[in-house]
């Protein structure tokens, strides 16, 4: 006799332990939609979250129920502002992770036990990876780029360190590398297309908040997330543009600002919602400016690595323009904002990768 029980009420709990690095938001930006598909297509799985991402991003960005633990097993890299590693730190406090890094991965294995993990996804800590292994929980990596490369880039002489990173990244069961990547040649990856959240276009809600004209038009600013001041009273002011900032600025009187903090409206409906995305380089901020088909001016950070790699990707995506790190201090920028404005709107890009990733992670689950 064929059992009546549904699929779905005969799949048992399994307990997914999500890693989220906090260098900026642009992780758990990607990590997001496929948790959210994940969850619609298994119900009963139980997600704990561990980051240091501020809750409300958080749960701004995850439809579904997760525990939350604000804890982080990766640091990335020290930044003095959105544009400036700080090397000196970034180095000392990777020289004490690694100073005693058996008894690092010993105490990571106490904590997956202690939290119950059957199943371990990281974006992009490395200590998860290599203790989920050794205690056979599968582990899964999954970002557009790994600290291993990062750290490589910017102290090149750190041969242990750099070694012992990439030994924690090849024990991963997998890892899936999110387009538009870095090339990861010292790992064996599964490339998928992009994982972004599609907005939804809340510009007349926007419009009768802000108390604007109709035609004006709006540009979000956004720096990823990474702390640091922006002295937002050089911006051009221009006629019939308002500015909405995701990051923090400098006091400024002027009434064409307004922090997006201050109205009742997530990132991504924002994002949607204006014409223009001014931001620097990153995973996140890219890719869901292609996928709501939002054109990008971006400030170069040229000492970061994955550079060439998403602004390469980006071009093919929507209308887009660089400014130097000084032009944007400067406020020196009208011109190319102006340009950027007068493109008409792009068929938006396709987040088409979530699918491809959970195939993948249900393979473990």
């Amino acid at each position: 006799m064929k059992s009546s029980i549904p699929l779905q009420q005969k799949q048992t709990i399994r307990h997914v332990v999500v890693d989220i690095s906090s260098h900026g938001y642009g992780h758990a930006a990607m990590t997001a939609p496929l948790i959210n598909h994940l969850q619609k297509r298994f119900p009963r799985l139980k997600i704990t979250l561990r980051s240091t991402v501020p809750l409300t991003f958080l749960k701004s960005k995850f439809n579904g129920p997760f525990e939350y633990l604000p804890q982080s097993c990766d640091f990335g890299m020290m930044m003095n502002s959105p544009f400036e590693v700080d090397r000196p730190s970034t180095l000392r406090a990777y020289r004490q992770l690694h100073g005693d890094w058996q008894r690092q991965i010993a105490n990571e294995k106490q904590r997956l036990l202690e939290i119950g993990a059957e199943t371990v996804i990281s974006n992009i800590a490395y200590l998860p990876l290599v203790a989920a292994r050794q205690l056979n929980i599968p582990a899964i990596a999954i970002s557009c780029l790994n600290w291993a490369d990062i750290f490589g880039h910017f102290f090149p002489a750190e041969q242990t360190i750099h070694q012992q990173m990439v030994a924690a990244y090849q024990s991963a069961n997998c890892f899936i590398r999110t387009e538009p990547a870095m090339p990861m040649a010292e790992f064996t990856t599964h490339t998928v297309a992009p994982l972004a959240t599609a907005g939804s276009s809340r510009r007349q809600q926007l419009i009768t908040t802000l108390k604007l004209e109709p035609e004006t038009r709006l540009v979000l600013v956004s720096m990823g997330g990474i702390k640091g001041e922006m002295d937002a009273g050089h911006w051009p002011e221009l006629d019939g543009v308002h500015y909405l900032s995701a990051s923090a600025v400098a006091t400024t009187t002027r009434s064409d600002i307004t922090l997006l903090d201050e109205i009742d409206i997530n990132y991504s409906d924002a994002l949607c919602s204006c014409d223009l995305l001014l931001t620097k380089p990153g995973y996140g901020s890219f890719t869901e400016a292609a996928c709501n088909g939002i054109p990008v001016l971006y400030v170069r950070r040229d000492e970061w690595p994955e550079q060439p790699f998403l602004t390469a990707w980006l071009q093919s995506q929507v209308p887009c323009n660089e400014i130097t790190l000084e032009q944007f201090k400067k406020g020196a920028f009208s011109q190319p904002l102006q340009r950027l404005l007068q493109e008409p709107k792009t068929t938006a890009a396709a987040a088409s990768g979530i699918e491809a990733a959970a195939e993948i992670i249900t393979r473990y689950l």
